[in-house]
């Protein structure tokens, strides 16, 4: 299979705010990956791929893997494209400290000390610019983006988001099935995840993974049962 040339710099991880960092040999992998879904080969052999990528990518959700009789092949999935686009793209911003929107006057800084994202203009401009599309929140008056018919959750602090509580549960309780089946694959493959507090594997049954070795999810519930009953007392 065709690799694509240049697009990659000599650059050893890649980091874009709020996301995982994406080493080069899995933006390669990626790349490799959307190629041949775009030449209706969705589903390659990765023989040279290292085996510790390919599981860190799996886990993300940004390839899925169907073993087969001739081996495991891989397809890239659509959060895996989006991801590819994201890291992809150069990011906006500046090492000499200047403004990445006019380029030309150094980024501010709040009164904690801390440095703005903009200049103190720019910064002002985007902060009109986000009131003007959505406010300082969701509008009380709208519906859920995913059904449309119930309203937007609301959490005790006031704050709204734009699924309704229906919505937020059904998709919350996805994405956890979602981790607990990549999680138990790589577990199926002998590559356990590892205990939060230790070295050793996470302990798991046929349906459930946790985040600790069984040690540490026995000292884990004990502590937890203990203080539901001093609560209870």
């Amino acid at each position: 299979m065709s690799r694509i040339v240049g697009t990659t710099e000599n650059w050893l991880m890649r980091r874009r705010n709020g996301l995982p960092t994406m080493t080069r040999n899995m933006m390669r992998i990626l790349q490799d990956l959307r190629v041949a879904k775009n030449a209706d080969e969705p589903f390659p052999m990765l023989l040279n791929a290292k085996q510790k990528t390919l599981d860190a990518l799996f886990e993300r959700d940004w390839v899925f893997a169907s073993p087969g009789h001739d081996g495991t092949r891989y397809t890239i999935t659509g959060r895996g494209l989006k991801a590819l686009s994201v890291y992809e793209a150069a990011p906006r911003y500046h090492f000499d400290k200047t403004c990445p929107t006019c380029g030309q006057r150094p980024r501010g800084t709040f009164s904690s000390g801390k440095r703005m994202p903009y200049c103190v203009e720019c910064n002002r401009a985007h902060g009109r610019k986000q009131f003007a599309m959505k406010g300082w929140q969701v509008l009380e008056d709208r519906l859920c983006s995913r059904c449309k018919k119930r309203p937007c959750h609301e959490f005790p602090s006031g704050k709204r988001i734009t699924y309704c509580t229906h919505c937020r549960k059904v998709l919350r309780k996805t994405e956890r099935k979602r981790k607990v089946k990549r999680k138990l694959w790589l577990i199926s493959i002998g590559r356990p995840p590892i205990c939060l507090k230790c070295d050793s594997p996470v302990y798991h049954t046929t349906r459930s993974v946790y985040d600790y070795c069984y040690t540490h999810y026995r000292e884990y519930q004990n502590a937890y049962q203990a203080k539901q009953k001093a609560k209870a007392s």
